[in-house]
């Protein structure tokens, strides 16, 4: 499940929040647009994730995959929704809050994988442990940032943002394929046991 989620996470913003960080001039609108176009994408990601999921099962010869893909791609609106503080934050060069942001959720994820591993939840500790962790890490990064949830979408401060991005997501296409391909051809040619020892 974690190529698929990776991917979408990859393609989610297209690079919008790397344009927005760099961009000196942000206005209300813009940053308010820009978070509302990538928790859309977002959510027609996990859409097409959700109707996926079978046919992704059905390839891997996992029965379980698909109820865990569709779990598992929560963390999609979970990190759509961070994007937007983040990126303030990141422009405001404020580290110290980001610093915090990034360490807090990791100890929260770690101590919840340890605990519900401990519980013998298996996989699903994994899972639920960094839906736990992206669900924290966005309360770490909107308190600091005091970025208010507006869904605008307005299109003539988009388009210019969209117009800096047409090279990032294949740049990050590419280094997914580099990056990964060996984990989808093993799962898909020797399983997930010989793709847990590699």
């Amino acid at each position: 499940s974690g190529l698929f989620t990776v991917l979408a996470g990859l393609v989610m913003d297209g690079g919008l929040m790397v344009v927005l960080i760099q961009k000196r001039q942000v206005s209300p609108e813009m940053e308010a647009s820009a978070a509302t176009f990538v928790l859309v994408t977002a959510l027609l990601l996990y859409v097409c994730v959700w109707f996926a999921a079978p046919f992704a099962s059905a390839f891997f010869a996992q029965p379980a995959l698909a109820h865990l893909l569709r779990i598992a791609a929560l963390q999609l609106p979970l990190s759509a929704i961070s994007a937007a503080p983040y990126a303030a934050l990141s422009r405001a060069m404020k580290y110290r809050e980001l610093a915090i942001a990034q360490a807090i959720p990791s100890v929260v994820q770690g101590a919840t994988t340890l605990g519900l591993a401990y519980q013998g939840a298996g996989y699903w500790s994994l899972i639920i442990a960094t839906l736990v962790g992206s669900a924290t890490r966005f309360v770490m990064l909107c308190v600091p940032a005091r970025t208010p949830l507006r869904p605008r979408l307005h299109r003539r401060e988009l388009k210019p943002l969209l117009a800096e991005t047409k090279y990032i997501i294949s740049q990050r296409l590419i280094w997914f394929s580099i990056q990964d391909l060996d984990t989808f051809l093993l799962s898909r040619l020797q399983g997930a046991a010989t793709l847990g020892s590699y």
